[in-house]
């Protein structure tokens, strides 16, 4: 929901980006996961898509498909 948050209230914030995630050269494991099974969309929602499954990861640790799932309701 990165759209939704004002930029001035991001000071002291940690952000992370798709490009800090991986590169054409060395690839974040999500997004080869979703390249091996045909997972992407289009150029803007496959950024989207990683980023939130990221997010899932980071929070929760090791999850289940509905709560990969669930994440994307909304």
């Amino acid at each position: 929901n990165s759209c939704l948050v004002s930029i001035f209230s991001c000071f002291g914030w940690d952000i992370y980006t798709i490009e800090g995630l991986g590169n054409s050269e060395s690839k974040h494991t999500l997004q080869n996961v979703l390249t091996k099974f045909n997972g992407t969309q289009c150029g803007y929602c496959t950024p989207g898509m990683i980023m939130n499954m990221y997010a899932l990861q980071k929070s929760f640790g090791d999850v289940t498909m509905r709560q990969v799932e669930n994440s994307f309701w909304g």
